[in-house]
Order: C-alpha cells, then sequence, then structure tokens
C-alpha cells in the first residue's frame, strides 16, 4: 500500500466529500487529505506539511480562473498540480498546463481509477522534470567551468551550439558569435582544412569510432591558434548520423613547446645552426621519398679532421 498526502482545494464541500470518496476507491494506494476552502490558507500550509500531490479546483472566493494556479505553482514549484474543476474550458486547460499543472480534470467526469491514473501520472511526471531540470542544470555548470569549449551540431537543421567557452578560445564574447556551422568552419586555418574535413567526413560516414582533428584556427585579430576538437555522433535507426557533439581544447602552448624542444633536438644550443640530428633526418626523409618516386638521390658526406698535435 502506498501512502501519498494529498492537498485539497475546494470550496464547496459536497465536492469535496466526493473527491475524497473517488479517493478511497483507489487501488493500492491510502490518501491523507488536508482539505482547505481558501487559495491563501492552502498557500500557507504549504512550507508547514511535506504534500505528494495538489487537487486544485479554480473557482475560488478569495481568487478564481488561471491567478489560482499561478499562485498555487509559485507557492508549491515541485509539488505536482492537478486542476478539479467544473469549468470545461480548453483555453484554460492549456492555460493551466502551460503554467505547469500536470493535469486538467472535469469534476462530473471523475472516479476512482480516473483520478487515481491522474495522479500516479502527474507524480510520476513530476519526478521525471525534476530529474531532467536536475540533469540540465548539471549540464550546464559542467559547461561553464569547463576549461573546453562544448559544440554540438544538428545535422538535420543544422543548427548549432558553441558554449562561452568556445567562443572565448577564438577570442570572442559570448553573443559576438552566431549559432551558424560557417561561423566554425569559416575560420579553420586553409593549411589543414582539408584534414579535417576528411576527418570529419570519415567519423560521419561510421569510417571511425569518433571525431579527433588537431588543426589551426584564425581567432580574432587574425592571431593563429592551435585545437584539438573531439566529438561523437548520434546516429537513427539507419546508422545515418543526425547529430554530433564534442569539445574544442586549445593546445596552443603544447604546439608551441613541441615546436621549440624539436627546434632545440635538430639545431646546436651555442650556434643555432642545424646539426647531425637535422641531417640524418633530411637524410632519411630523401631516401623515403627516393623508394617512394624511384627517383635519383645524391648524399655528401663531411669529415672533420682535427690535428691534435696542434
Amino acid at each position: 500500500m502506498k501512502n501519498c498526502k494529498v492537498l485539497l482545494v475546494e470550496d464547496i464541500e459536497s465536492e469535496a466529500k466526493l473527491v475524497m470518496k473517488h479517493l478511497k476507491l483507489v487501488s493500492g494506494w491510502r490518501f491523507s487529505v488536508d482539505h482547505h476552502d481558501r487559495i491563501d490558507s492552502a498557500v500557507a500550509e504549504i512550507p508547514k506539511r511535506h504534500y505528494d500531490i495538489v487537487l486544485l479546483d479554480l473557482n475560488l472566493p478569495d481568487c478564481s480562473g488561471i491567478e489560482v494556479c499561478q499562485r498555487m505553482l509559485a507557492a508549491a514549484p515541485n509539488i505536482p498540480v492537478i486542476v478539479l474543476t467544473n469549468q470545461n474550458s480548453e483555453e484554460l486547460g492549456t492555460k493551466a498546463m502551460r503554467e505547469g499543472a500536470q493535469d486538467y480534470l472535469i469534476k462530473r467526469e471523475v472516479d476512482g481509477p480516473l483520478i487515481g491514473r491522474a495522479i500516479r501520472y502527474a507524480i510520476e511526471r513530476q519526478k521525471t522534470e525534476q530529474a531532467l531540470r536536475e540533469s540540465e542544470q548539471r549540464y550546464s555548470l559542467a559547461v561553464a567551468g569547463a576549461n573546453d569549449g562544448v559544440w554540438d551540431w544538428s545535422l538535420s537543421d543544422n543548427v548549432v551550439y558553441f558554449s562561452p567557452r568556445w567562443k572565448a578560445i577564438l577570442g570572442y564574447a559570448d553573443r559576438e558569435i552566431a549559432p551558424r556551422i560557417q561561423e566554425w568552419f569559416e575560420r579553420i586555418d586553409q593549411r589543414d582544412k582539408e584534414l579535417f574535413d576528411d576527418e570529419l567526413s570519415r567519423h560521419l560516414r561510421g569510417e571511425s569510432t569518433h571525431f579527433e582533428c588537431e588543426y589551426r584556427v584564425v581567432s580574432r585579430g587574425d592571431e593563429v591558434r592551435w585545437v584539438l576538437s573531439r566529438g561523437l555522433a548520434v546516429r537513427d535507426e539507419l546508422g545515418e548520423a543526425s547529430r554530433i557533439a564534442g569539445s574544442m581544447t586549445d593546445i596552443t602552448r603544447r604546439k608551441q613547446t613541441e615546436a621549440r624542444l624539436l627546434h632545440e633536438a635538430m639545431h646546436d644550443a651555442l650556434t643555432g645552426l642545424p646539426n647531425r640530428n637535422l641531417f640524418v633526418d633530411r637524410l632519411d626523409l630523401a631516401l623515403r621519398r627516393y623508394r617512394r618516386d624511384s627517383g635519383g638521390c645524391s648524399v655528401c658526406y663531411f669529415s672533420t679532421w682535427i690535428d691534435l698535435n696542434m
């Protein structure tokens, strides 16, 4: 037997008793009902007690219409509200649902099974919506606090989302970059455009498990920065990519460090001239080209002799 604490807001005593009678007929549930005939007293009671559901009439002595719904939802944003009314108005019902009510029932149509189902569904929907809001909040906090930029591209309608951090990597404020995919693609350095397109296309065709590419972008002030983009496509039942989302990381400092270490490894520290390592590297490159192209290759060998008797 499941216990359920109900706040019933109804000013007509006979109708309140009828609702309580219907609740007694709901199988598997035990309802404990607090009854109020004014919105003021009902709202005042909410902070004092824990309620699982609110059954709300929209025609009360101290308030009526959609304002009743608004006041209750403002006072109890985390409690599911079912409107129980004699006003068979589609417009009013739509407004109540838009305000946040979980259901809109006409009193003369209500019986035990109907109100039981409505309460069960309302409680479950409220839990689902609350979990979704918490999930969205966690996602928003994670995106806001992440060092990486986040992007989300809907391929079906070509709508794209760039997080504020994604835009900041390029040197722009949040409102300075529009939600257009061209804002991304047109900033890719032409030297890396073919590589980027190939890697993205391979993943969208299903030829790679994920998208990953290091490339240069032209940021604000025509500054060239290195970034690493990763992503994963969402596919439909036919295996076609319908959406892809991922991150972008600024790796400019790493690339600069790699370039400096490579230069130091290939050049003399004192003179800055190419050293033996660079010579061997270029020789290896020339030999590989020779094998690939079946062309000619010449090697000059230099030997330095030092007279130790001088």
